[in-house]
């Protein structure tokens, strides 16, 4: 394409009653926005859900918070997250920390559960000022530590865990699609 049809090529104007319009304003959401969105949708429409799970990718502190506002409904949240520079309070000595840091901290706090075959430690938080657990997790003997979010306070290891793998099902499935249907090539 030349440049001047290159320039062209993304400027068809749109009903804003349409679902085309729908689509390109979708378009320029963030994924928080969007998943938010869809969430809002789903709750509007009726669907009844204890959880929504999220990998690391997904999480934010936008969806925190707007799944906290369903929590009249007793929709909860668990949610892989980055061992990066997210700040926690720690709900003991209420200091700001990273969950590397914390995993630190509360090493001698650590759980075995053969059931997984893991190792864990629970530890109370405060982020974005929601009362929320961070499980940091270590599966086999081989894995690195990975730390997961709930705000369900009451939750155990051993049920999280199970929920979670629910989460991963899903990733399978969508992998098999694409490898073997070929449906990662289709809109």
């Amino acid at each position: 394409l030349t440049p001047a049809q290159r320039r062209r090529q993304f400027r068809k104007s749109r009903d804003k009653d349409s679902p085309g319009y729908d689509r390109r304003s979708e378009a320029d959401m963030s994924k928080a926005q969007s998943v938010i969105k869809m969430l809002s949708r789903a709750v509007k429409r009726g669907f009844e859900f204890d959880y929504v799970l999220f990998d690391s990718w997904f999480f934010s502190k936008e969806i925190l918070a707007r799944i906290e506002s369903y929590r009249t409904k007793g929709i909860k949240l668990i949610a892989m997250v980055k061992m990066g520079k997210n700040l926690y309070r720690d709900y003991l000595s209420d200091r700001k920390m990273d969950a590397t840091t914390l995993r630190k901290r509360y090493r001698n706090k650590e759980t075995r559960n053969r059931k997984f075959n893991a190792r864990y430690i629970k530890v109370p938080v405060w982020y974005d000022n929601r009362r929320v657990n961070l499980f940091f997790v270590k599966l086999g003997s081989g894995s690195k530590w990975k730390a997961f979010i709930t705000n369900d306070l009451e939750i155990g290891f051993n049920k999280l865990m199970e929920i979670y793998h629910i989460r991963w099902s899903c990733e399978v499935f969508f992998k098999d699609g694409k490898q073997h249907l070929q449906l990662g090539k289709c809109q």
